[in-house]
């Protein structure tokens, strides 16, 4: 074995036994760096909240604890900074204060290195300086758990820290070494690696799923709901909810390999039962153990669909992707980044999977580059700048002023860290930008906004804005009541259901980008809801919320062209006599039960009274367009039929919703294609599918949504 592999296999093994401050002195001498026991002083902190942490306890004294580079000023050579989170977690708001604070102490060369109080959880910690006229900084993580040791899961953190190793550079400069260190924490050519590897999964999956007959033509598809669902698994895998194992999939299937490498046993006899068990209350669990009910419909799966996948597939996608990354639970913010797959990655793989074999269907499936995305940069801008124009005008309205006096003030507030990470300084300037009532104002503005994504693809910008509007919230929130209320349970979480709920709608025309956006709304509430850590494990699982139902604010439907049984129409005026706001406030209570209905037949018969409904209202929507402007109606009602047939869905909805028989899956995919999806061409009504939103406004607050950059570009001169 060569030096550099025997140095190789000693980092390895020093990050999964890394247990206290000796061994990570041990892991800096296996790297190159030299030993130093260097406490910072704190008596000159200009930070009252740093000062805080210490005189309260929270967090231990910082100390160099190695340092390299050739420096003439020691203060400036490369130093790794080490801070013990005197807590049983790793706070990232305690991190902040501390790192900011070193920063403003002149460390400007570092990676910090932070441990909770029993030194079995550690984040190391780099930043990076952005921006030109408003400077941020951003924190890029690396994360090493007790229970990513166990699993010996630690692939992302080996390989990102040992592109820190300097052993074999003798003459380097803090300058070169902090280069090392920005390069080893890049997110981005994480995902890139991560893509490519997916993408050649994807294709071996898709190619067996193809030798099937049923499902030759599906092969694609069906590749892609089983990855993912495996992605989504994995997130809830890591928030410790299947059965309380981290390792629940694996471990799992390890014991089906055991049995029958060749077999199919462990998609019939582990993942079948266990998607029947999160997407059924009644479910048989006792194959499965203790894992909570999600969703009525998350992942249901008649028997006769069943696909057959080989373990051996399986083996590639545990030991080619799935075991080879580190996930993390954490939602990435423009100031907060971790280095490992993040449920972001969920929309994003196969917002560029379906793009790039949109462009061209016939592409190897293994040369697919994942790079036909909206950068999550021009996202977060698109999505910020437009809830701050909305605030701008709300707050201007109201109270009057200069509207580029109250830009630079909403501007300021949306650039701040999240709440829990402000420090003094930053909190004060929030108490000066808004009193009481102009805060209270903004907030309940974002509550009643109505955003729509009229080509929703994975959920890119209903997830941007949902950011958004959750820490803009979050940050009035400290400013009206201080930090105890934001540290309260489920806060996050219970603000995030709130908006999904009454302010964030899409529409795509492809099914699987609308399923997809609903699973990534899904996995966002997932990851901010805590268990009830005070009971047994089996009771905070059975206590966990149902996810709510998506299928009526994220639809299928032609955004551009409206549609009815498969004919264009336009239906431009929203109809608002007596009868029609009855049926639309009927419809929005119907819409309301079924966001929370978590049994799929209470589920089903809601579907089918809101679809009886919707077709109730466009049938006076027809009426009250026909009466208003006849001169251009008679063309678009013209085709024959289409009233009757219009009667007749109505008349068989409502027979089914009221029948007294337990509804099937087949009733419902029935009617549904039958009558609203009709192949290529669902019927989709602006005013009737989103009638709540066309009745109470007139029309969405903010409509945001991918610019066509690549199939337009040819179509518009330059700077048009």
């Amino acid at each position: 074995m060569s030096r550099t592999e025997n140095r190789e296999e000693l980092v390895r093994k020093l990050l999964v036994g890394l247990r206290g401050e000796e061994d990570l002195r041990k892991l800096c001498r296996a790297l190159g760096y030299k030993d130093s026991k260097s406490p910072l002083p704190y008596r000159n902190w200009h930070s009252t909240k740093a000062l805080e942490l210490i005189d309260k306890k929270l967090v231990d004294t910082p100390m160099v604890l190695a340092r390299a580079g050739v420096c003439d000023d020691i203060r400036h050579d490369f130093q790794i900074i080490y801070t013990c989170l005197l807590s049983n977690d790793l706070p990232l708001g305690h991190e902040r204060i501390i790192v900011s604070q070193l920063l403003q102490q002149n460390y400007p060369h570092a990676v910090f290195v932070f441990s909770n109080a029993d030194q079995t959880n550690w984040h190391f910690v780099n930043v990076k300086i952005e921006g030109g006229n408003k400077i941020r900084q951003v924190f890029r993580r690396i994360s090493i758990s007790q229970e990513d040791q166990k699993a010996n899961r630690l692939r992302t953190a080996f390989e990102r820290i040992m592109m820190l190793d300097l052993s074999d550079k003798s003459l380097i400069t803090a300058l070169d070494i902090q280069s090392r260190c920005d390069k080893a924490f890049d997110v981005e050519s994480l995902n890139k690696q991560f893509f490519a590897t997916f993408a050649k999964v994807f294709h071996n999956v898709a190619e067996e799923i193809g030798t099937q007959s049923l499902y030759k033509k599906q092969a694609k598809q069906r590749a892609q709901v089983l990855l993912n669902r495996m992605l989504f698994l994995y997130f809830i895998q890591k928030k410790g909810w299947l059965d309380n194992k981290q390792d629940y999939l694996y471990a799992r299937f390890k014991a089906c390999w055991k049995v029958d490498p060749k077999g199919h046993n462990y998609y019939v006899d582990v993942l079948a039962p266990l998607f029947a068990a999160l997407s059924d209350p009644d479910a048989d669990r006792s194959k499965v153990g203790v894992v909570p009910f999600l969703n009525g419909g998350l992942f249901e799966e008649r028997q006769s669909n069943q696909i057959r996948i080989k373990n051996s597939t399986f083996k590639a996608i545990f030991d080619n992707l799935l075991e080879k990354y580190n996930f993390t639970v954490m939602e990435d913010t423009p100031l907060n980044l971790e280095v490992a797959v993040n449920p972001d990655m969920l929309g994003r793989i196969f917002e560029s999977l379906i793009l790039e074999l949109e462009k061209d269907p016939d592409k190897d499936l293994r040369k697919l580059t994942g790079s036909y995305y909206t950068p999550r940069p021009i996202v977060h801008f698109m999505c910020q700048e437009a809830l701050k124009e909305y605030l701008v005008t709300k707050l201007v309205d109201k109270n009057g002023g200069e509207a580029e006096m109250v830009r630079t003030k909403i501007d300021g507030l949306m650039a701040m860290p999240p709440a829990e990470e402000l420090d003094d300084v930053q909190v004060e300037t929030l108490t000066e930008y808004f009193t009481p009532s102009e805060a209270k104002l903004l907030q309940q503005a974002i509550l009643d906004c109505r955003v729509c994504d009229p080509a929703v693809g994975s959920g890119a910008f209903p997830m941007g804005m949902l950011h958004e509007m959750v820490a803009t919230i979050s940050r009035l929130e400290l400013r009206l009541n201080g930090p105890e209320m934001i540290k309260k349970h489920n806060y996050v979480y219970e603000l995030k259901k709130q908006i999904i709920q009454n302010c964030l709608y899409g529409v795509d025309i492809q099914e699987q980008a609308v399923r997809l956006c609903e699973l990534r709304l899904w996995l966002s509430l997932v990851v901010d809801y805590q268990i009830d850590r005070s009971k047994s494990f089996a009771q905070a699982i059975g206590k966990i919320d149902s996810l709510p139902n998506l299928s009526f604010r994220i639809v299928r439907g032609d955004s551009l062209l409206e549609r009815l049984f498969g004919h264009v129409v336009r239906l431009d005026e929203m109809a608002k006599d007596a009868r029609a706001k009855q049926l639309i406030e009927s419809l929005q209570q119907d819409k309301n039960d079924h966001f929370v209905a978590g049994h799929l037949e209470e589920k089903r018969r809601l579907e089918l009274k809101i679809l009886a409904k919707q077709a109730e209202l466009t049938e006076i929507l027809i009426e009250h367009n026909r009466v208003s402007t006849p001169a251009y109606q008679a063309n678009l009602f013209g085709e024959e039929g289409m009233s009757n047939r219009e009667c007749k869905a109505k008349t068989e909805l409502d027979r089914v919703a009221f029948q007294k028989e337990p509804l099937s899956d087949y009733d419902l995919e029935t009617l549904r294609s039958k009558y609203f999806q009709n192949g290529v061409f669902p019927t989709f009504i602006w005013r009737a599918n989103f009638a709540e939103v066309f009745l109470s406004k007139s029309g969405f607050d903010v409509i945001i949504t991918n610019p066509p950059y690549l199939s337009t570009k040819h179509g518009f001169g330059v700077g048009n």
